[in-house]
């Protein structure tokens, strides 16, 4: 999660998106605070479906690859998370 966070913070300090305001791919402050909250939202749903697959595997709920499935699923973003 570390690295997706480092990610997140290279792609706001990428200087193509601040210093040409005339520049096709300018993002305003507001355009990029929304960009990067999108983002960490996504992390967030992500980290809380790899928990709770992971929860219902040591429960015994499903077994190690639907677990392991789950999670790819999850972190490539083919399934939605879990909403509780």
């Amino acid at each position: 999660m570390t690295d997706k966070i480092k990610e997140i913070i290279k792609y706001a300090e990428n200087p193509k998106f601040s210093e040409d305001s005339e520049s096709q791919d300018y993002l305003s402050d507001g355009q990029m605070l929304d960009l990067v909250i999108d983002k960490l939202k996504n992390l967030s749903d992500t980290n809380k479906a790899i928990n709770f697959n992971l929860r219902t595997y040591y429960a015994n709920i499903i077994d190690a690859d639907d677990c392991i499935r789950a999670i790819d699923d999850a972190v490539n973003g083919e399934t939605k998370p879990p909403t509780t």
